[in-house]
């Protein structure tokens, strides 16, 4: 059975598996979740992972060393830029975008943004209770031919709430 509708078990016989031979053990863990807490309860989760990226970027734009990347995304993550205090984020991101920036200044931009990431995680001190962020080389958007890094939170743990997003800024101030 092909497992990609385009596999060519004469090309790569790995692509193909027998039928019926992948374990059901997330459709089922899918469906006892939904019988255990129901539709309702899904609407709850997704709406409140929702209700925190929003309050999240609200809470970046009030930062003029900050740069929200993805303002307008409909979904439970948030993309940003965190820049030494003193740099205007947006000014930079546009001249950025605007191709007015070389490749040596992008580069130490863009260092800075992954040190300050790498230093505010180094002082995190509460796992328990501090936001747990990623960082990516890549954001999917390449302005000019140029990937641009960011910082990265998801929403899905259904105990972050307005406190949880409020020391992170405060994490922010810090560092």
């Amino acid at each position: 059975m092909p497992y990609f509708s385009e596999a060519d078990y004469r090309r790569d016989p790995a692509l193909f598996t027998l039928e019926t031979s992948r374990p059901a053990i997330g459709p089922y863990s899918v469906m006892a979740s939904l019988n255990g807490i129901g539709l309702i309860g899904y609407q709850i989760l997704v709406a409140h992972a929702l209700e925190m990226a929003d309050y999240l970027k609200k809470r970046l734009a009030e930062l003029e060393y900050c740069m929200l990347l993805n303002p307008h995304s409909l979904g439970p993550h948030v993309v940003w830029w965190v820049l030494p205090k003193g740099r205007n984020a947006r000014e930079i991101y546009n001249r950025l975008v605007r191709g007015e920036l070389d490749e040596k200044s992008c580069a130490r931009y863009f260092e800075e943004i992954r040190r300050l990431f790498l230093k505010r995680r180094n002082i995190a001190s509460d796992n328990r209770r501090d936001a747990s962020l990623s960082f990516t080389t890549s954001t999917g958007y390449e302005p000019n031919g140029i990937p641009l890094p960011a910082w990265k939170a998801v929403f899905f743990n259904p105990k972050t709430d307005k406190q949880v997003i409020d020391d992170l800024i405060a994490s922010l101030e810090e560092i």
